[in-house]
């Protein structure tokens, strides 16, 4: 009995791999080099429109489709309606940037239909055109959002347009990946509501309006956005962040987002606020622009993960207490050009081995270096050169200074 349960189950396994070769095996593709497998029709000025797939191209069992913007030399403007409707063997479309419009029940009931390209240029899109397409992958002009199947979607990008309306993908609970490209401007409010499994979102620095709960309750852990963007997703989730936009991170922007382990900060960015890291704890790689001016007071205060960070020579300021209590900080060397380092910048970074201060800072707070028990100070300075504007205390706990310190 159990070799007769035994020899069943290796009976299934053995038939669902069979489907699954079906599934993913011999798919043909139908492109700008195949493309007299496409039917056409000829239309105003000897521009073509696509009918469908000629009748030898119909029995295979898997389609990749390609439609290009050109046949012959001649552009391809538009899918008729019905084109390609019911096909059970298109697994994927790609619809050339040339084409304009699709027209009614294009792509209806494609049943095996799981991922769609459709053109920069497509602006009309007929009545229920992807009806009953199971699909998993969309990039599209946000002319098409209204048309396609939401359920079972994974990512999406969409390429251009300047608006994707408001509820537009609200519930979309297998959503994954959103990435949203140059032109768009506006989101609106509830876009991406309550997409629960939302962990990967792109953002064009050209979006300059997000609407309210546009991303409420989405568990972003990957994000490139501008810093006006940020305000309107959930830091707490937040693992990576690439910032492609905007003047200043805010104040307490990313505080005690605790996941948080890498952040790069694009050139655009000339101003770190206070609090703007504060703990957090996880923080082990920093990228900071070669625009960066100043880096404000708390800024980066608690993150226990950072080994180690490099200042651009445009850096003018650090402000008090930026870096205190980074205790897996081992080396800072701190640009020419520098001009203040703020009270308490550096207290209590107890890994702090080497500390290189150029001659241009003019401002060292007190305590700056305070409780840092390993640590030598390389001074570009002379001794007798520093101004008042060093305070007495910078050097409270009396560690070692080479003066006059010039770098090989």
């Amino acid at each position: 009995m159990r070799l007769f349960k035994k020899s069943i189950y290796i009976f299934i396994a053995l038939l669902s791999l069979g489907l699954a070769l079906v599934s993913f095996v011999g798919c043909d593709v139908y492109m700008s080099g195949l493309a007299t497998r496409l039917e056409t029709e000829v239309v105003d000025g000897g521009l073509l429109a696509v009918t469908g797939l000629q009748e030898e191209a119909k029995s295979s069992p898997c389609i990749k489709l390609e439609i290009p913007s050109t046949i012959d030399g001649r552009t391809v403007v538009r899918i008729n309606e019905n084109a390609f409707m019911g096909y059970d063997n298109i697994v994927s479309v790609t619809i050339g940037d040339g084409i304009k419009e699709i027209g009614d029940y294009a792509f209806s009931d494609c049943s095996r239909l799981t991922s769609i390209t459709v053109g920069k240029n497509v602006n009309k899109i007929g009545t229920e055109a992807f009806y009953g397409c199971p699909l998993t992958s969309a990039v599209i002009p946000t002319s098409a959002i209204d048309y396609i199947e939401k359920d079972e979607l994974e990512s999406l990008t969409i390429t251009r347009g300047e608006s994707v309306p408001s509820w537009s993908f609200a519930y979309c609970d297998s959503l994954k990946d959103v990435t949203v490209k140059d032109e768009v401007e506006f989101i609106g409010n509830h876009a991406f509501y309550d997409c629960t499994r939302l962990t990967n979102l792109s953002l064009s620095p050209t979006v300059k309006t997000i609407e309210y709960d546009a991303f409420y309750n989405c568990p972003i852990e990957n994000a490139t956005l501008s810093t006006s963007a940020i305000e309107h997703i959930n830091t707490r989730y937040l693992r990576t962040i690439t910032i492609n936009g905007g003047e200043q991170i805010y104040a307490g922007t990313f505080r005690l987002s605790d996941k948080l382990t890498s952040v790069t900060v694009g050139d655009t960015v000339t101003e770190i606020g206070n609090n703007a890291f504060n703990n957090c704890i996880s923080l082990a790689e920093v990228n900071l622009p070669s625009n960066l001016a100043s880096i404000g007071e708390y800024s980066f205060k608690g993150c226990v993960s950072l080994e180690e960070i490099s200042f651009n020579d445009n850096l003018k300021h650090i402000g008090n207490y930026a870096f205190e209590g980074c205790t897996s900080l081992s080396i800072a060397v701190l640009p020419s050009g520098l001009i203040s380092v703020g009270s308490s910048a550096f207290k209590d970074c107890s890994a702090l081995k080497e500390v290189f201060i150029p001659s241009s800072v003019t401002e060292l707070g007190n305590y700056a270096f305070q409780d840092c028990p390993e640590l030598t100070i390389y001074a570009q300075a002379k001794e007798d050169e520093i101004g008042e504007g060093w305070a007495y205390y910078w050097n409270i706990d009396l560690r070692p200074v080479v003066w006059n310190f010039t770098e090989e």
